[in-house]
C-alpha cells in the first residue's frame, strides 16, 4: 500500500520528490538483475517483497508512457513489414527527438569538458548494459530475428576481442573524464533514470518483446546522428582519440545495426501478424517521448 501511494503521488499528483524516489528505487532493484553475486546465498530475485515493489512501479511507469501516446498514430500503421518500416522511419524522422538542439547546437558547438562529463553520467543508465539488454531481448526468438539480434550482440561484444567490447570502451571514456561511481549516483538526472528504467523493463519480460524491438530500433537509429555531435565536442575539447572510440564505433556500426534491425527483425515480425505492429509502434513512441524528455 505504501508503494502504491508513492506511485500515485509520483504520477497522479506530479510530486517530483516521490517520482525521484520511485525511480531511484526501481533503478537499484534493476541493478541487482545485472549482477552475478559472489556466492549462492543471495535470494534477491525470488523475494516476494521486491517482486511486488518493482511490479507496482513498472505498472505506473508504463501506464504513464502509454497515456503519452497519441492513439491516432495507430490508424496509419501499414499492414505489411516493408511499408511499416518506411512509415516507422518517417515517424522517427519527424519527431523532435531526432534533431534535438542539445546535440545539434549545444553539444556540437558550445559544450565544455564539464558538459561532456555530465552528459556521460546520464548515458550510464543504458549504455554500459546494452550488451546484456540485447541478450535478454533475443530470449525466445528464432530464425532470422534471433540471428539479427545475435549479430548486433556480437558487435557489442567486440567480435570476441575483450578490449573492443563496447561496455569496456564506454568505461574507458568514463575513466578518461575522471567520473566515479559515486559521482554517477549523485548527479544522474531523473530523466536519465526513467530512460534506463523503461529500457530495462521492456527487455526483461517476454510480453514486452514487441514493444522492445520498436523501442531499441529507435535507439539504434538515433545514435549515429547524436554521436556525431558528441565526437565534435570531444575533439573541440582536446580529449584523447582513445576516449572517443566508443562513440566513433557506434557512429558507423549503428547505421548498419538500425537498417538490419528494421529489415531483419521488425519487417518479418509485422508480416507474421499485423497486431504486432501496434505494440512495436508503442515501443517506438515510448522511446521517442522519453528521449525527448531526457
Amino acid at each position: 500500500l505504501k508503494i502504491d501511494k508513492m506511485c500515485k503521488d509520483a504520477y497522479y499528483e506530479n510530486n517530483l520528490k516521490a517520482l525521484t524516489i520511485t525511480h531511484k528505487l526501481l533503478a537499484k532493484i534493476y541493478d541487482r538483475y545485472f549482477i552475478v553475486e559472489k556466492n549462492v546465498t543471495n535470494v534477491f530475485e525470488i523475494s516476494p517483497l521486491v517482486y511486488e515493489i518493482h511490479n507496482w512501479i513498472e505498472k505506473y511507469m508504463l501506464d504513464y508512457e502509454e497515456k503519452q501516446v497519441d492513439q491516432g498514430v495507430f490508424n496509419d500503421c501499414p499492414k505489411n513489414g516493408k511499408d511499416y518500416v518506411k512509415w516507422m522511419r518517417k515517424l522517427i524522422n519527424t519527431h523532435p527527438s531526432k534533431t534535438h538542439p542539445l546535440y545539434k547546437k549545444y553539444m556540437a558547438d558550445q559544450s565544455t569538458t564539464e558538459d561532456l562529463r555530465y552528459y556521460m553520467i546520464q548515458e550510464s543508465t543504458l549504455d554500459p548494459r546494452f550488451d546484456d539488454i540485447l541478450a535478454l531481448i533475443q530470449v525466445g526468438t528464432s530464425g532470422q530475428e534471433k540471428m539479427e539480434i545475435a549479430k548486433n550482440y556480437w558487435d557489442e561484444m567486440g567480435n570476441g576481442d575483450p578490449k573492443s567490447v563496447h561496455s569496456y570502451l564506454f568505461a574507458y571514456a568514463i575513466d578518461e573524464l575522471g567520473i566515479t561511481k559515486e559521482e554517477i549516483d549523485e548527479r544522474v538526472s531523473l530523466e536519465a533514470l526513467i530512460c534506463g528504467n523503461i529500457s530495462t523493463s521492456l527487455c526483461l519480460y517476454r510480453h514486452n518483446y514487441y514493444k522492445s524491438i520498436g523501442y531499441f530500433g529507435v535507439t539504434e537509429y538515433l545514435v549515429p546522428f547524436r554521436f556525431n555531435h558528441i565526437l565534435k565536442a570531444w575533439k573541440r575539447n582536446n580529449l584523447s582519440d582513445q576516449g572517443i572510440v566508443y562513440h566513433k564505433l557506434h557512429m558507423a556500426i549503428d547505421v548498419e545495426h538500425a537498417n538490419d534491425w528494421f529489415n531483419g527483425v521488425i519487417d518479418p515480425v509485422v508480416d507474421r501478424h499485423f497486431e504486432n505492429a501496434i505494440d512495436i509502434t508503442r515501443g517506438v513512441v515510448y522511446r521517442l517521448n522519453s528521449s525527448k524528455r531526457y
